[in-house]
């Protein structure tokens, strides 16, 4: 981790950089574990009931600035990302490891680069754990065909939530053991404009991002799925155990990280000691 360089005073009191990259560092030194010494269990423990929490209104002002002014040089809406870290942050009072110990952090990418990152504290957003919300499963599942650009039907957003659920623990022990590339991700990128559709709505107080299991490119060399992030909001505000369903809008925020675009700036991750490679 950089210790050297330090938030400018007067940004954000509420984010403390060297916490973030503390916890990025951590999940990131936890994969690299779990693949010496093939313990994918450890991983999944964390990874199953995994969920994510944002406050809308915690949502920096300054990403919808950045966007707009990103749509008036001309450039396409969903080349403007957010770059989201999962964050590993145990306890300290030595409680053990559960998914409430993951937490999102989120920067966007103009600030997330060497130059801007520590004085651009205020771009980012730190989520709260979620408790995980079991999605009444379709039975058998329903292969719903994509839809176009990048939005996501809310039968493909249930469809890809419940295959993380059934099928999450062998993925994880598969995408582990994958050799010589260690594809197994630390974060996401994804478009603002999906978090603008929410916050231009105006009816809900939060998003909950779930993981959900998405196929990748046909022509990938790499054959099975990766793990994406869904944000939606709940039509049932009370945590249930069964039947909870997903309200009128999803949206799947992302492609994971890595692999990086050699043109990408993830210099937040790179402070965290994240060795930035990418992969075609």
């Amino acid at each position: 981790m950089n210790e050297q360089l330090k938030p400018s005073e007067g940004q954000n009191p509420a984010i403390d950089l060297l916490e973030c990259e503390l916890g990025i560092a951590r999940w990131n030194t936890k994969i690299k574990e779990a693949r010496v010494q093939e313990d994918y269990k450890s991983i999944y423990r964390l990874l199953e009931d995994a969920a994510f929490k944002i406050p809308l209104k915690k949502i920096p002002q300054n990403w919808q600035v950045k966007y707009d002014v990103w749509q008036l040089a001309g450039n396409d809406p969903l080349d403007f990302l957010l770059h989201g870290y999962i964050a590993y942050t145990p306890g300290k009072d030595g409680c053990k490891e559960s998914p409430h110990n993951l937490k999102l952090v989120i920067i966007d990418m103009t600030a997330d680069n060497k130059q801007l990152l520590y004085d651009n504290t205020n771009s980012i957003l730190v989520s709260k754990p979620a408790q995980s919300i079991p999605i009444k499963c379709p039975k058998p599942p329903k292969h719903t065909p994509d839809v176009q650009g990048n939005d996501v039907s809310l039968p493909q957003a249930d469809e890809r939530i419940c295959d993380w659920q059934k099928n999450g623990k062998k993925w994880t022990k598969k995408t582990i053991d994958f050799k010589p590339i260690d594809l197994f991700f630390r974060g996401f990128s994804f478009p603002y404009a999906d978090f603008a559709d929410f916050i231009a709505e105006g009816v809900h107080d939060h998003l909950h991002g779930f993981l959900g299991l998405r196929q990748r490119n046909i022509d990938s060399p790499i054959d099975f799925k990766f793990v994406e992030l869904i944000f939606t909001t709940l039509a049932n505000k009370k945590i249930l155990n069964i039947d909870n369903e997903l309200d009128t809008n999803a949206e799947n925020l992302s492609y994971p990280v890595p692999p990086f675009k050699p043109e990408d700036s993830y210099a937040l991750y790179g402070a965290s000691g994240g060795y930035v490679a990418s992969i075609n």
